[in-house]
């Protein structure tokens, strides 16, 4: 197989993106994306007033 369609799939597999292109191009190269590699985040948050700022900042894509 092509060394960048080797890529491509693997990419894919890594992918939690659910467009519609990416849905497609996972369907065209079955593309199995059950367990994603997803990127986490844990926040100590120490006085609870600053959840809603947590939020923003999620909202925003601080945290990708």
């Amino acid at each position: 197989m092509n060394e960048k369609i080797q890529n491509l799939i693997e990419d894919l597999a890594e992918s939690d993106c659910d467009c519609h292109a990416h849905e497609v191009l996972k369907t065209m190269y079955d593309v199995d994306t059950k367990d994603p590699k997803e990127s986490t985040h844990t926040f100590v948050v120490d006085d609870l007033n600053d959840i809603p700022d947590i939020f923003e900042r999620i909202l925003r894509g601080d945290f990708k």
